[in-house]
């Protein structure tokens, strides 16, 4: 079993200031995989790019998708899933219990559910944004504001063990 937690941010467009300019919203996303025992598997942030039509729920959805691509490219498929997220509409979604309203949303949601077809079991867990802190840091690492640059697994493992209560 692989338990993974994601996140999705966004910037710009009608979440930017009110007194700036108008700008086109980007999205960028994170994403930690660790095993029951705590050991780290794998990290990612990724810049998803900037379009009028991405929002907070299109990042979240990205995150998603990308955590499972890269568990099936790295030979994870055998594993049970559980990925933690702070967005309840997306884990809905994503395992049925909401019925997807939104033309695009729907469109990432059919992608998204047919990765999962290729694992045993994937389970969603909603939890509350406190409890996501460390993918919450790096679905924003990439952003100029947070520093502009991939975290090192060493930063993501201090990061853990801040978010597990444990000392270094």
């Amino acid at each position: 079993m692989l338990n993974c937690w994601t996140d999705g941010s966004v910037i710009g467009g009608h979440w930017a200031s009110k007194k700036g300019p108008k700008t086109i919203p980007s999205n960028y996303i994170g994403w930690l995989v660790r095993r029951p025992s705590g050991e780290y598997v794998h990290h990612n942030s990724f810049f998803m790019g900037e379009d009028e039509g991405l929002t907070g729920n299109t990042a979240e959805h990205f995150a998603v998708n990308s955590l499972l691509r890269w568990l099936l490219q790295n030979g994870h498929e055998r594993e049970d899933i559980v990925v933690h997220l702070d967005s309840q509409l997306i884990a809905g979604h994503l395992s049925g219990a909401y019925k997807v309203h939104e033309p695009t949303l729907a469109k990432y949601t059919a992608a998204t559910q047919s990765l999962m077809t290729r694992f045993p079991s994937v389970r969603f867990q909603w939890i509350r944004r406190e409890f996501n802190r460390v993918a919450d840091c790096l679905s924003k690492a990439l952003q100029s504001k947070f520093g502009g640059r991939p975290l090192t697994r060493e930063e993501v493992e201090a990061l853990c063990a801040l978010a597990d209560g444990r000392s270094l």
